[in-house]
């Protein structure tokens, strides 16, 4: 069990709303906003609730390879996001935040994505590094990030709170400028 040490500076942020603006993609406020219309959780962040929400989005959980963690496919006028049934539901979650960050980001390419287990090395590129910032910003956000290390900075409790795993609660606390020890 690590410890989240609470001092911290501005960390990595992104403007997400420039962002959209020029790439003509969608920030994920408007996800935000999707989870209130629907009345689903912000705080653990309902995504599943909120990809089955989407028209054109479908969602599957099948067993894929144990170095995939999902994947996401441009289908003719709509979309499917993939999840290993076979990984724990904390990292499912993560897993279902970043597939939704390349269908918030990246679906006007008109590409695939297939996504290696997320978060085990440095070596992504910038599709993944902005999908995988998407999913932290949905699941972890910062306000409530911050707010809740204020209450607890134990890694299991900050991560059975986000509903994420220990492992990207120390990433995003690391991204956020927290210092974390072993």
């Amino acid at each position: 069990m690590g410890v989240l040490d609470l001092t911290f500076s501005n960390g990595n942020d992104i403007d997400w709303e420039a962002k959209a603006l020029i790439s003509g993609t969608d920030s994920f406020e408007r996800y935000i906003e999707i989870a209130r219309a629907n009345q689903l959780s912000l705080v653990p962040f309902d995504i599943r609730g909120v990809i089955q929400s989407l028209n054109n989005v479908n969602l599957v959980f099948q067993p894929l390879s144990s170095e995939i963690s999902g994947y996401f496919k441009v289908l003719s006028g709509s979309y499917e996001i993939g999840i290993n049934s076979k990984h724990h539901p904390f990292r499912q979650r993560f897993t279902m935040g970043h597939e939704l960050g390349h269908y918030a980001l990246h679906r006007n390419l008109g590409k695939d994505f297939e996504d290696k287990v997320l978060f085990r090395d440095g070596d992504t590129n910038s599709r993944e590094w902005e999908a995988n910032q998407f999913a932290a910003e949905l699941l972890m956000p910062k306000t409530e990030f911050r707010a809740f290390l204020r209450q607890s900075n134990c890694i299991d409790e900050v991560s059975d709170h986000f509903q994420v795993s220990a492992l990207a609660i120390k990433v995003r606390a690391i991204q956020l400028g927290f210092q974390v020890t072993h």
